[in-house]
């Protein structure tokens, strides 16, 4: 199966004419099907205007009033959405307005019939949201829900959902440290539920768990429902400890053929970019740091390069440029933009069988170096038919393709930390020595490249029958195939000395000493298997709804990985081409792995007179990651509302349109720490051995893990209240929660004797509790023609750890630590007292080494063996916790304005209080004794040739190598404020009238042109250009201008 499957998906051209094919056979289907349009007038004047009125799903909307414009001549919408209504001569537009709906204002054309689709209103109390497997109306929800809708995601025009969503839901948090066309984001919902494990939430589309939030094309998305309490998540126990997100595609609706087709085009530069200082002042410094070294003896300034080179330097590097270089790296290197187009193709409709929204986005893009694209299509195809009133099925499907082409080498650190002395290249294009062979543009230019391509292929079956009124049956089949290859060329570049114009004779050198590939294969397959009823009944003022449900969920993943050395040919990237001797498998990257889980759910829910609610929801999962004696764990939940406002007392109080309270408790489970941790694991290894005087290569095994067999699965316990409110006729809304959450029996690595001779073990030992709180509002009006509104959120929690049988767990390398009593890793090192100014300051305190100066960091004596300072400066005793290194109070919020055809939305996005570190190599200059200085480095740095208030001022550590660890090691010193607002969208758009559109002849119903702009300034105390999200050596993040069109048949 997997071969043919990997046969079609690499036919391209196949693979596109089964897709147009089958667009064809479904647009014939549902255009044979629909009616015609009657024009006809009457002799008086007035004509007859029908048509259907439906939701963003495709429902149809009976009770809707529709109203001609300035009168109150109308009618409304019967039982199946359709209306008929008689206009006289003159009338323009027609008014449709339905409770929790927005009003839509239709011009009126030569057609007689107008359909129309009615949002979601700003309180959208009668909002269809995704719950665990189903939905329900937004004011029966009773735990605690977050719904993103469509347009808060399209109108950003991001390339995933993940940019989309920053800022966006109180309580959940997205973060990145690159800007690169194929980086990823770290999504966390409610903050930690595990120490070692997996913390990320449980996506779904449709139902069915998928790997990434970004494998959904955003144009696809209908809504996003984000479960973030227990009482809403418990429907999926076993995974669901981190939170649910629950992605709810476009389907087809019951209309004629509508037609979309949107244009981007975008242009990317870094928000910031780092400077390094010029060559003469890189050498004037240089030589400073070595008489640091020296201990600064008299006459020993210009240790390595004489005070007539550098005086001399820029006018040398314009006799001689290759004798002397002054080489800017960053121009050599990066770009100062990058482009890229998307085009977006989605065609809809449907009649009383067969319902169908068929999407296609192509997107290419590259990067800000050379030899770096980006290309991706994605293809969705959603169909619901209806066989009867009581029989029906769902096929769904998606394909999405990634061809990723980079060089073998991210320049982008490189390019500030390279110094102006050393040549990328000479005066004549060819590849120059750079420092010692080492040249990062070589490598970019000649290197070599590593592709990456991918396929990811899913859907979903299904059917379902009503046996009965109130009960409906359906079964699920949800099959999910990808496909990944990669290959990493990496060839030999040699270089020749700058005088030697025609390379003769034996290279000098090279930046790239061998050339050797490597490829890798990875396949897997999840299957997901449902079986779902559903129980709906009124008994007068009381509704009871009832699911139960089970599911079957497996995956299998191989890996396959081989290195080809000492390749004699360049330009032939193939396995069989390594020489013999030379084919190696990659064994970190080989192997095999497999999980499965069994589940059985159930939900009930009560609500009576739409005041009272209650619900309880339960979950037994099975997961083959533990002993079969320990596989099941249990999951239940409970959660209550109150709708204050259906009370009686609450009629006179105008200013308050609504009013819910609710509470909830849940319970979650967690196995996320690996497959196989229950059984005892053997590694296999190359090995030698000796037989007399010779060698013999064989292969050894070897138990690496001890086993505890009796682990069982992390659970989290939660405890939610919250209140949702509107006020003013439902211009303002407010949500407000406040949340506790406790993850027991968490599985931490148990230490064991180094003579033991096996890796550590998991066990259950340790909890951790979270506290936190959140709190959105939105605020919506309309004045005339003129609407405006915006929104604000802002949330916080802080993870504590609890019993962890007295546990000290460091994480990266070693400067956060995590144990009892503390939140969960906090940054851990030494706390200082700024600079040492004098000499009697350093022989008056204590120093760890005796190299320590005058100019260093200094450090202080926190404590000694007897629990007080000793005058000894030592890790052991000294070093201490500094505080939090995750997040406090982010917000983000939104403006909002509307004029007619016009469109204004600004987005915001921030974080209150960020203990941030400043890592090495954002400031340390030198490193590796030879890389360039950064610019803020030289502007404030302690100096021999500074004066004393100069000094006191200075807010960086002397230069020298001797005392370097001392001085960038992990201490309070480098902790700075990392809060930040940004601006992170902007969009403006216009869509142009109806009776401009109506004269193009062309059939067009809508035409709008937009511009976006992404990421386009932030405030914050990060030093000079650097990007208070980006990583030390990421990829920068950038600012995105986007203009688009949108057109729609």
């Amino acid at each position: 199966m997997k071969r043919v499957l990997r046969r079609i998906l690499a036919k391209r051209g196949l693979l596109t004419i089964s897709w147009m094919f089958l667009f064809a056979i479904t647009l014939s289907a549902i255009e044979n099907s629909s009616g015609t349009t009657n024009n006809k007038i009457q002799e008086d004047g007035k004509r007859t205007i029908t048509g259907k009125v439906m939701d963003e799903y495709g429902d149809l909307l009976p009770g809707v009033s529709v109203v001609i414009e300035g009168t109150t001549i109308g009618t409304i919408t019967d039982i199946e959405g359709n209306y008929n209504l008689v206009i006289t001569e003159g009338a323009k537009y027609l008014v449709f307005s339905f409770v929790g709906m927005e009003d839509q204002r239709v011009s009126l054309g030569i057609e007689n019939t107008v359909n129309v689709v009615l949002k979601s209103g700003v309180i959208g109390l009668e909002e269809i949201v995704a719950v665990g497997y189903g939905t329900t109306k937004k004011k029966d929800l009773t735990g605690s829900v977050a719904i993103v809708k469509a347009d808060e995601i399209t109108t950003k025009k991001t390339t995933n959902i993940s940019e989309a969503i920053q800022g966006v839901v109180p309580g959940v948090s997205v973060t990145r440290s690159s800007g690169a066309p194929d980086a990823s984001t770290t999504i966390r919902m409610r903050g930690f539920t595990t120490m070692q494990g997996s913390s990320v939430p449980l996506i779904l589309v449709d139902d069915i768990p998928v790997g990434s939030i970004d494998d959904v094309n955003p144009n696809d998305v209908q809504s996003m429902s984000f479960l973030k309490d227990g009482a809403a998540a418990a429907i999926y126990g076993s995974r669901a400890a981190a939170g649910v997100v629950i992605i709810t595609t476009k389907r087809g609706r019951s209309d004629k053929i509508s037609v979309n087709y949107d244009y981007n085009y975008f242009v990317r530069t870094p928000t910031r970019t780092p400077k390094v200082v010029g060559v003469e002042k890189w050498l004037q410094m240089r030589n400073e740091y070595e008489w640091n070294d020296l201990g600064n003896p008299e006459g020993g300034e210009f240790a390595l390069y004489s005070e007539d080179y550098i005086n001399n330097y820029l006018q040398n590097n314009a006799d001689s440029p290759d004798e002397y270089p002054n080489t800017n790296w960053e121009e050599l290197l990066m770009k100062d933009f990058s482009t890229g187009q998307r085009h977006s193709f989605n065609i809809y409709g449907g009649n009383k069988v067969l319902k169908t929204n068929a999407s296609f986005t192509y997107e290419k893009q590259d990067a800000l170096y050379d030899h770096y694209d980006y290309e991706r299509a994605i293809m969705r195809v959603n169909n619901d038919i209806k066989i009867s009133d009581n029989i029906g099925a769902v096929v769904d499907f998606t394909y999405k393709r990634t061809v990723t082409e980079k060089p073998t080498v991210n320049p982008t650190a490189a390019s500030r930390s390279y110094p102006a002395i050393y040549a990328g290249q000479w005066s004549d294009g060819r590849v120059a020595s750079g420092k010692d062979g080492s040249n990062i543009w070589a490598e970019l230019q000649y290197g070599g490249f590593n592709d990456k391509e991918s396929h990811l292929l899913y859907g979903r079956l299904g059917a379902w029958i009503k046996p009965i009124n109130d009960l409906k049956l359906s079964m699920y089949y949800a099959p999910n195939m990808y496909f990944e290859k990669n290959k990493y060329f990496r060839k030999s570049v040699p270089y020749w000395d700058w005088d030697n114009p025609n390379n003769e004779g034996t290279p000098l050198g090279y930046a790239i000493s061998s050339t050797s590939l490597q490829e890798s294969r990875t396949d897997n397959s999840k299957n997901t298997l449902q079986f779902i009823g559903k129980y709906n009944k009124n008994f007068g003022r009381h509704k009871v709804e009832a699911m139960a449900g089970y599911e079957e969920y497996s995956f299998n993943e191989e890996k396959l990985s081989i290195e080809g050395k000492e390749y004699i040919l360049q330009d032939y990237p193939y396995l069989d081409m390594a020489p013999e001797g030379q084919l190696f498998a990659n064994g970190s990257n080989t192997g095999e792995e497999d999980k499965n889980y069994r589940s059985a759910f159930g939900r009930v829910a009560y609500n009576y007179s739409s005041k009272y609610y209650l619900q309880a929801n339960f979950r037994a999962d099975a997961s083959s990651r533990f002993a079969e004696d320990y596989r099941w764990g249990y999951f239940p939940s409970v959660s209550a509302g109150w709708l204050v406002t259906g009370e009686d007392f609450m009629s006179s109080i105008d200013a308050i349109s609504y009013l819910k309270l609710r509470a909830s408790y849940g319970e979650l489970g967690n196995d996320r720490l690996g497959n196989y941790i229950y059984m005892s694991q053997i590694d296999f290894a190359n090995i030698l051995l000796s037989q007399g005087n010779t060698s013999v290569s064989d292969v050894a095994a070897a138990q690496y893990q001890l086993a505890i067999e009796d682990i069982k699965w992390e659970v989290t316990k939660t405890w939610d209240i919250g209140v949702d409110a509107a006020f003013f006729n439902n211009s303002l809304s407010v949500t407000a929660d406040y949340y506790k959450k406790e993850t027991t029996d968490m599985l931490l690595s148990l230490t064991t004797p180094d003579l033991i001779g096996y890796d550590d073990p998991y066990y259950n030992v340790g909890d951790m509790k979270t506290t936190g709180w959140e709190f959105s509002l939105e605020y919506n009006n309309k004045i005339g023609d003129l609407s405006y509104g915006g929104g604000f959120n802002i949330s916080d929690y802080t993870s504590t750890i609890g019993d962890v049988s007295g546990r000290r767990l460091f994480a990266d390398s070693s400067t956060k630590l995590s144990e009892e009593g503390g939140e969960f890793k906090e940054w851990y090192g030494y706390k200082t007292d700024g600079i040492f100014q004098t000499q009697d300051e350093v022989d008056a305190y204590v120093t760890p080494s005796s190299k320590i100066g005058v100019g260093d960091v200094k450090y202080l004596d926190i404590s000694g063996p007897e629990g007080v300072p000793d005058g000894i400066i030592s890790a052991e005793y000294d070093k201490v916790k500094l505080g939090s290194s995750t997040p406090h109070y982010e917000y983000g919020g939104n403006i909002k304005l509307g004029y007619k055809g016009f469109q204004f939305v600004a987005t915001f996005q921030g974080v209150g209080e960020w203990n941030r570190r400043i890592y090495p190599a954002m400031v340390e200059p030198f490193g590796e004794r030879w890389q360039n200085v950064p610019d803020i480095y030289e502007k404030s740095y302690f100096s021999y040739y500074n004066t004393p208030e100069q000094n006191l001022k200075a807010k960086y550590p002397r230069l020298g190598f001797q005392t370097k660890s001392h001085n960038y090691g992990m201490s309070d010193f480098w902790l700075v404020d990392g809060s930040y607002f940004r601006l992170k969208n902007i969009n403006l758009s216009y869509t142009l009238p109806k009776n401009i559109i109506d004269k193009t002849g062309i059939g067009l119903s809508d035409v709008k042109v937009y511009f976006s702009g992404s990421d386009l300034f932030s405030i914050d105390n990060y030093p000079d250009g650097w990007d208070p999200e980006v990583g030390s050596s990421s990829y920068a993040i950038t600012k995105t201008y986007l203009f688009g069109i949108s057109v729609k048949l």
